[in-house]
């Protein structure tokens, strides 16, 4: 009886993860036609103050906006493990995604719309490795309850490592490969598509265009990596990109 039980269980788990809504061509200018694909990782790297955040915020707008802003309309999970996410700067992003639809919105709908988007964010703090044990089993939770949830975004993913080695030496690759393996397992449960920021030094990815050295020992779908300039020029995925308005965007090409 107990194993039926548990068979429906999760029979009912994999009919939920199989309505969840899709996020297919979220940001065309910065992922592939159709991406991303469900239970698909996206992966942001870069150094520090490279606009690794707000990267990942302008995804969250995406996913969280109405369709006709050219958004998603879906719930998301935030899980915020280093704490820079800022009320003003994230709804700029909100911002550029309308004016960019060309779609008019009063000053009054936009007001609405921001409110909207933001009791659909499931925010989850973390300030350690314990937080972010329990951060993926409330996480686990909200995704029985919230079929209309489609993202999890977390930004910070390698936050925790120098608490964790303390307690357990690991290896930053070992410690990166493990958190990745117990998001894919959530996605993977779930249906869901997850987006996280890490470190490029803790990829060892410090001094070297493309994958990380391990990369391939990694399964990641998609991946965002920013690089700074002594200069202060970005580039993402070794095109030129700017900041403007707290916005990251891509440089188009003359």
């Amino acid at each position: 009886m107990a194993c039926e039980i548990f068979n429906a269980f999760e029979g009912c788990i994999e009919e939920l993860a199989n309505q969840r809504p899709s996020l297919h061509d979220l940001d065309t200018e910065l992922l592939p036609v159709n991406a991303p694909k469900s239970k698909s990782l996206i992966e942001i790297s870069g150094v520090a103050e490279a606009g690794k955040s707000k990267l990942l915020w302008r995804l969250m707008a995406h996913c969280l906006a109405p369709t006709y802003f050219g958004g998603r309309n879906c719930d998301l999970i935030f899980i915020d493990m280093r704490h820079k996410f800022d009320l003003e700067h994230f709804k700029k992003q909100i911002f550029h995604l309308v004016a960019s639809s060309g779609e008019p919105c009063t000053d009054g709908e936009l007001n609405m719309m921001l409110e909207k988007c933001l009791d659909s964010i499931h925010l989850l703090n973390c300030y350690t490795p314990k937080h972010f044990d329990a951060a993926l089993e409330t996480a686990d939770g909200l995704l029985l309850k919230h079929s209309d949830c489609a993202m999890i975004a977390i930004d910070g993913l390698d936050a925790f490592y120098w608490l964790d080695t303390y307690e357990h030496r690991i290896r930053m690759q070992t410690h990166y490969a493990r958190n990745v393996e117990r998001v894919r397992q959530l996605c993977e449960r779930h249906g869901i598509c997850c987006a996280y920021t890490v470190d490029a030094n803790y990829l060892g990815a410090k001094k070297t265009l493309g994958p990380p050295p391990f990369a391939s020992s990694v399964n990641v779908e998609y991946r965002l990596q920013l690089q700074l300039g002594k200069n202060g020029e970005r580039t993402l995925n070794g095109k030129p990109a700017e900041i403007i308005e707290d916005v990251l965007h891509i440089v188009k090409q003359q």
